[in-house]
């Protein structure tokens, strides 16, 4: 069993929120320059003067001088409970895999109760910046699973049709239109979880 976490475990996207703790948490622990720091990525950001790639990769760097607590807390208000209850209920290995940076998304995890063998997400690994994203979901999901091909995934996004495509059952949560229009014409066969 394969979830995905933005708009399917949880029911909003954790990264703006994330990218909120970090700034908000420097101002917390007197560290105001980092805080400064945050803002002035994001306003690059914002007038494209950084990729998103770079973007997150950057924050992810600063954020390891921070307790990533303070977005777990609040995205515990947003547990699609019909999902976590549907994950827990499944038996066999269960991960969560998501684009989200691992800095905070395995305290996120383990706080809201999901009961999980892996966590995959966004993070360094050496000096490269690995992007848990699309293809690489599957790249990722073969280092933890003997079978990728016997997986069921949850997911709410076409973002994840790498992983839909070698499934054997997936389950869409609360899909948008584009994300029905995008994956019934790859020919992918799913049932709507909620």
């Amino acid at each position: 069993m394969v979830c995905d976490f933005d708009g399917t475990l949880v029911r909003v996207n954790s990264f703006p929120l994330w990218v909120l703790s970090i700034a908000k948490g420097f101002l917390l622990e007197f560290r105001p320059f980092l805080s400064v720091k945050v803002v002035f990525l994001l306003v690059v950001r914002k007038l494209g003067l950084v990729s998103h790639f770079d973007f997150k990769k950057n924050l992810v760097n600063l954020s390891r001088f921070l307790n990533n607590d303070y977005v777990s807390s609040s995205l515990s208000r947003h547990v699609n409970d019909r999902v976590l209850d549907f994950l827990n209920s499944c038996e066999g290995t269960r991960v969560i895999s998501s684009a989200a940076p691992l800095v905070y998304l395995e305290h996120t995890v383990d706080l809201i109760g999901v009961h999980v063998s892996h966590v995959i997400g966004s993070t360094f690994v050496g000096d490269d910046f690995f992007e848990n994203y699309s293809e690489n979901k599957v790249e990722s999901l073969k280092q933890v699973c003997q079978d990728p091909k016997d997986v069921v995934v949850i997911t709410d996004h076409y973002e994840d049709l790498p992983l839909m495509k070698i499934a054997s059952k997936v389950y869409l949560v609360s899909p948008s239109e584009k994300t029905l229009r995008v994956v019934e014409s790859a020919g992918i066969q799913y049932d709507i979880l909620c």
